[in-house]
């Protein structure tokens, strides 16, 4: 979030920490927790070395990351808005350059987009977590407390399969 407000300061040890002001932001997105979920593996030191990627998945587990309704919540907080999102990426640009872009593409970029609508028509790529389970979290009208409650048990039965310590992990909605 620090490097979304712009500014170039020195850091510890003498290093210079350049924090900058962007327009548009491209961020990778884990496809695996599907809207309205907000999950975020938050920052630790001690997970600096951690790989979280997986042979037997494809790619990175679905404890990497973070998932879309939490890029579009922090983003929006910053004043950018949903623009695209493609299979594992979501694209955002400032909410005062939303009617040029509009007007530039005419027509073709619109925004904010709703995550809930762009999620249910892209192609999903989700590691570690099958299609069923991807139906049933996403399509099948679960309570969104339900749908946590097995995303949760999920995150940990991976947690435990890949000998993984327990994970700073922010699940809500």
């Amino acid at each position: 979030e620090e490097l979304m407000h712009g500014s170039f300061r020195e850091g510890a040890g003498g290093h210079y920490l350049l924090r900058l002001k962007p327009s548009i932001v491209v961020m990778e997105t884990n496809d695996s927790i599907p809207p309205p979920i907000q999950m975020s593996l938050r920052y630790h030191r001690s997970l600096s070395t951690l790989n979280l990627e997986s042979d037997f998945c494809d790619g990175n587990l679905p404890l990497a990351g973070c998932s879309l309704s939490y890029q579009v919540s922090i983003m929006a907080k910053l004043g950018f808005g949903l623009i695209m999102y493609t299979t594992g990426n979501a694209i955002f640009a400032k909410n005062s350059l939303l009617p040029y872009l509009r007007m530039a593409s005419e027509g073709q970029i619109e925004g904010p987009l709703n995550e809930i609508e762009c999620y249910g028509i892209a192609l999903i790529g989700a590691q570690c977590a099958g299609p069923r389970q991807i139906r049933r979290w996403y399509h099948e009208g679960l309570p969104a407390w339900q749908v946590l409650e097995e995303i949760t048990d999920h995150l940990k039965v991976i947690e435990r399969d890949f000998d993984l310590p327990a994970l700073p992990i922010l699940l809500t909605l």
